[in-house]
């Protein structure tokens, strides 16, 4: 039987029968949770066990079909996902994806090359892994993705994938874990901890802004800048000197 055992009257869920030894099968709709434990019941002679006294952390894998990301509609099983669990940004046929509030995962994968957009004053924080799978992937808008966990994490980036405005607060540091470069268009702010881009690189086109405190965290590897030329063109006009000299 599965529980969870932080759950005062948790319901045990049988997830699996037979003699030894007896295989599991988690139920698709468990709820995301870090404390659960399994106990082994028999009915022939009746025994309950004591349970395995290590706690089991169960991320539920929610699929995110776009539209509102605050509304039940949007997901493939009417369940909007909780700081746990596993999101797939996975839409069947294109169309605006958008999130308008404050919302937490544990891991994110772009499934597809369509564009999710987090809007003006809303934020998406992740703390695990941002899986940019998909060729042309991106995250747009004006709000924040904020790659935030408390053990060190990943950013895995396919061809042509980009990010608009992402933070980093993550003291063990978020590493970019592909040759693909990432190409983040908006902004780059650190709050804690650095970003370091292994075999692949940053890219940061020209009017980018990066805003960083004194040690706060900074790029660690390869930085690409676009800079433009200055000036773009010769200059040419009439010069007046003063005092005979130019």
């Amino acid at each position: 039987e599965l529980f969870d055992d932080s759950l005062v009257g948790s319901p045990h869920v049988v997830i699996g029968q037979g003699s030894s030894p007896v295989y599991g099968i988690i139920p698709t709709n468990t709820t995301s949770g870090t404390h659960y434990r399994v106990r082994v019941v028999s009915s022939n002679p009746v025994v309950t066990g004591l349970d395995n006294n290590v706690d089991i952390t169960i991320r539920a894998r929610r699929r995110f079909l776009g539209g509102d990301w605050a509304l039940a509609s949007s997901w493939l099983d009417g369940i909007l996902p909780v700081a746990n669990d596993n999101v797939v940004f996975d839409p069947p046929g294109g169309g605006q994806s958008m999130i308008s509030g404050n919302f937490t995962v544990f891991s994110l994968t772009l499934a597809t090359g369509d564009a999710l957009e987090i809007n003006s004053g809303a934020s998406l924080t992740v703390t695990g892994n941002l899986n940019l799978d998909a060729l042309q992937g991106s995250i747009q808008g004006a709000g924040i993705l904020k790659m935030a966990g408390s053990a060190a994490q990943v950013i895995n980036v396919a061809a042509g994938t980009s990010l608009n405005n992402l933070l980093i607060d993550n003291a063990a540091g978020v590493t970019l874990a592909s040759p693909d470069p990432l190409l983040v268009n908006g902004s780059l702010t650190f709050l804690n901890g650095n970003l370091n881009t292994g075999s692949s690189k940053l890219i940061l086109p020209v009017d980018a802004i990066v805003t960083a405190g004194m040690g706060t965290g900074w790029v660690n590897g390869t930085l690409e800048r676009k800079i433009p030329a200055v000036p773009p063109n010769p200059i040419t006009g009439i010069v007046t000197p003063s005092g005979g000299a130019v």
